[in-house]
């Protein structure tokens, strides 16, 4: 369980890289996997401490946290993209 935790990919600014359109749709499925691998591991965790762990309590806490940063952040990147379709066809 700890090896699954600790190889989450650490989130730091640009961790997602140059967001040009070459690159923005793998950028965003990474991010999209990430929140899939934090989903999974919070669901073990929940897991866990319904069985009475409690010391996987921070740790779920943890990732509550880090999962609400993640699809605040994915919703931010949708709103981005919109507003980049709509000027773009407004420029056409």
């Amino acid at each position: 369980m700890h090896a699954t935790l600790a190889t989450l990919p650490s989130q730091g600014p640009g961790s997602a890289g140059p967001a040009w359109r070459g690159q923005a749709s793998g950028a965003a499925t990474a991010h999209q996997q990430e929140i899939a691998r934090v989903t999974e591991a919070r669901d073990k965790l929940a897991t866990l401490l319904a069985g009475g762990e409690m010391w996987a309590l921070p740790l779920f806490t943890r990732l509550e946290a880090e999962l609400a940063q993640l699809t605040a952040r994915e919703n931010v990147l949708a709103r981005a993209r919109q507003i980049a379709e709509t000027a773009a066809r407004k420029a056409a």
